[in-house]
């Protein structure tokens, strides 16, 4: 093996004479030997990294990596943000399909939480009532009002064909704090909505029976909503 001088080592490789014998000492440089007190390095050795640039390199790798999934992060989330603020009530029946295609134009719908209720809207006026309440029923207390209103509309429905009434008084007793929980930010056609549906809640919920007036009610509302000029019924 071919040996050069340390200051032979410092010219190649670009540096001083003392971090070459420094590179010796810790060890750094393989194959390097020290003959009579004086280091003696191997021809084809290569210059040892420096450890505080790679160590400042993986830091900064480290830190653009997070900054990277913290933005990436950031637009995920305001993307979730735009689609809560596309959502509307009812889904499906503010969706154009062909008919016969309602299945799938449920299906279709890439909000999860809207997919879901537009697979109750399905199931309920395909005639499975059974089905469609129990896909709202976790909704009914969501803190997206137009999630809380369709599933507060359907399980209504649902549990009124199923001859279960105290559900569906349930169900039009939580529209009344679903309105009162609307505000200024409130889409406007989910205040109208709000306003709508807290008026056929107070009718049902304040009957002391569960009669064809709780009914006729409940679905004269429902009407008002389906040819409503703000949510038009396709």
């Amino acid at each position: 093996m071919e040996y050069m001088s340390v200051k032979e080592a410092a010219e190649k490789w670009g540096t001083t004479v003392r971090s070459v014998q420094k590179y010796c000492t810790e060890g750094r440089i393989e194959g390097a030997v020290k003959l009579s007190g004086i280091w003696a390095v191997p021809e084809s050795a290569e210059k040892p990294v420096n450890t505080r640039k790679a160590s400042a390199k993986k830091t900064n790798d480290k830190a653009n990596k997070e900054k990277q999934i913290s933005e990436s992060m950031a637009v995920k989330k305001a993307e979730v943000e735009a689609d809560r603020n596309l959502r509307t009530v009812m889904p499906l029946m503010n969706t154009p399909y062909e008919p016969g295609s309602a299945l799938a134009s449920a299906n279709a719908i890439k909000d999860k939480e809207m997919r879901n209720i537009a697979l109750a809207e399905y199931y309920y006026f395909s005639g499975h009532p059974s089905e469609a309440s129990d896909i709202v029923e976790p909704y009914l207390i969501d803190s997206d009002l137009a999630l809380q209103l369709s599933a507060c509309l359907i399980y209504a429905y649902s549990n009124l064909a199923l001859d279960r009434i105290p559900r569906a008084r349930q169900a039009m007793t939580q529209i009344q704090s679903a309105a009162k929980a609307a505000d200024v930010n409130t889409p406007p056609p989910i205040q109208i909505l709000c306003r709508l549906h807290s008026h056929s809640g107070r009718c049902t919920s304040s009957s002391s029976t569960a009669g064809g007036y709780q009914l006729n009610k409940a679905h004269s509302v429902y009407a008002a909503y389906r040819y409503s000029s703000v949510c038009p019924l396709y």
